[in-house]
């Protein structure tokens, strides 16, 4: 189960908010760009990133509609994973790198029985994975797309969590990484808390889940 609810006072307005009525996904949010004294690794390009964390989002989509979660993550999936990889325009030693952090992630994940497999469990109530919505807030349209949510019965709190594939640059701390993603990720989570809202009366309560750490960063400073 997640943990013990801290909840606050909802101090702002809901914005209005419908479902998308169309199958096709809106583009995902670029990352901000590397600040100064980043904890991230550096990189030229980040295509490779950006590709590790679209299969490992497009895998736990997946899996997280099956009845019952897989213990570990087959050779077979794994081929189709470097074959997406692939075809997304991955190649050489770069795919192969790739495929693997694609494949330790997911298997991190499903392995982690306390935070991953919580998370993409479907026994929750209103579950969803990848969720498309639009918000229109203070007059600006802003498509969206949830990467999970869904109502912990057990706690009466409806989760965001936002996945992340990225991990620390070896010897960084790691409270310093997690305050890092933490800033910048914060007004994007706080746009998704809001839109859950209107889902329904429950506190919210926001966080990171970092595939390759198996770790689950919440950001309490959003608690509904």
């Amino acid at each position: 189960h997640g943990p013990d609810p801290v909840l606050q006072q909802r101090d702002q307005a809901q914005p209005a908010l419908r479902r998308v009525k169309t199958s096709r996904r809106p583009a995902r949010k670029a990352a901000a760009p590397e600040s100064a004294g980043s904890n991230r690794p550096e990189r030229a390009a980040n295509r490779q990133e950006r590709f590790v964390g679209t299969v490992i989002h497009e895998y736990l989509e997946q899996v997280s509609q099956r009845p019952e979660l897989p213990a570990h993550i087959q050779a077979e999936e794994v081929e189709t994973l470097r074959l997406r990889l692939e075809e997304l325009g991955l190649w050489g030693a770069t795919l192969e790198s790739a495929t693997g952090s694609v494949a330790e992630a997911i298997e991190r994940t499903l392995g982690d029985a306390r935070l991953g497999r919580w998370i993409l469990s479907s026994a929750h109530a209103q579950a969803h994975s990848e969720l498309p919505m639009t918000v229109v807030c203070e007059g600006k349209v802003q498509d969206i797309v949830i990467d999970r949510t869904f109502l912990d019965t057990d706690t009466g709190l409806r989760w965001v969590v936002d996945y992340k594939s990225s991990a620390p640059a070896q010897d960084v701390d790691l409270a310093a990484f997690f305050a890092e993603e933490a800033e910048r990720y914060r007004e994007q989570l706080r746009t998704y808390r809001d839109a859950v809202r209107t889902l329904g009366p429950e506190p919210v309560r926001c966080a990171l889940y970092f595939t390759s750490l198996g770790a689950l960063h919440p950001l309490p400073e959003l608690d509904t």
